[in-house]
């Protein structure tokens, strides 16, 4: 019966988890979907959004960073309600907009700090804490919460825009964020400070030991490089292709359907990693970027 509650328990954070990242998934590329549509009705350069997407980088980052601290020291339920709040509130308040100075509060600043909070990184900590044997497995599941996001998410948006307005994009969005919150409050049960410092690892490299490696920075690296090409290329394909005289639900479901091939390769990564250890998924991932982006610079 014990066996039976704790497989439970961790099945109930599995699908938490993988809930709050499709939600964060579709909501951080939801700029790329609507971008053209709002600088059409406003007159604005793409760089005004371009500008605010790349402050959402900097600020979730720094988020990122403390979200991880906090998980670890305290209950990432919390670190996640908080995030999915803000998130909800600063993403809902984007279909008010009516100058260049809101997206950069809004979605650069405020929704930045939420997602940031409501990410992979306190996620990976509940998932970890309740999967300690299969961890690579069960993050790459919860981790394709992102990937069916933007899918399900984006696609769905795309007609919600062509059929109404870019405003409702943003004001369903942020109910979404909203209606999560106390789904994870009532599914997660709550860590102690004390349950959560007995959970984390007894081994292990501080952040300050692991600057001194140069695997750290190396790893840094790459997260640089692929998250700036994922948001490069999530913020501006759809206006590309309507550039090229694609409609407006085509061309956003073109940046959903990027959304299923990144599930089938987050799902193998995660299996690969637990069969082979994690470098050599990640090496394989890496080349595949690069070659991708070397065919679209050759034609």
């Amino acid at each position: 019966m014990l066996r039976k509650t704790i497989a439970t328990s961790a099945a109930v954070v599995l699908a938490v988890g993988f809930l709050v990242l499709f939600v964060g998934g579709g909501a951080r590329f939801a700029v790329g979907l609507t971008l053209k549509p709002i600088v059409d009705e406003f007159g604005w350069n793409r760089s005004d959004l371009g500008l605010a997407v790349g402050l959402f980088q900097v600020v979730s980052a720094a988020a990122m960073f403390v979200a991880g601290r906090l998980a670890d020291r305290a209950s990432p339920r919390l670190v996640l309600g908080g995030g999915l709040l803000v998130s909800g509130i600063g993403i809902g308040l984007m279909s008010m907009m009516a100058a260049p100075w809101h997206a950069l509060v809004l979605y650069g600043i405020v929704f930045a700090l939420g997602n940031g909070a409501a990410s992979l990184i306190p996620v990976g900590v509940m998932v970890t804490r309740a999967f300690p044997a299969r961890a690579g497995i069960a993050n790459a599941v919860v981790m394709s919460g992102m990937s069916v996001g933007q899918l399900v998410m984006i696609a769905s948006l795309a007609a919600v825009m062509v059929t109404v307005s870019w405003r409702w994009v943003y004001l369903w969005l942020g109910a979404a964020c909203l209606i999560v919150v106390p789904l994870l409050l009532v599914a997660v049960p709550n860590v102690t400070s004390g349950q959560a410092k007995a959970a984390r690892p007894a081994e292990g490299m501080g952040v300050v030991e692991a600057a001194r490696t140069s695997q750290f920075w190396l790893l840094i690296a790459i997260y640089a490089i692929c998250g700036f090409d994922d948001f490069f290329v999530s913020t501006h394909v759809v206006a590309f292709a309507q550039d090229r005289g694609v409609d407006a639900f085509l061309a956003g479901t073109l940046l959903a359907l990027m959304g299923l091939t990144g599930l089938i390769g987050v799902v193998a990564g995660g299996a690969m990693s637990d069969r082979y250890g994690p470098v050599w998924p990640t090496a394989f991932a890496f080349a595949a970027r690069v070659a991708v982006f070397g065919i679209v610079l050759v034609n």
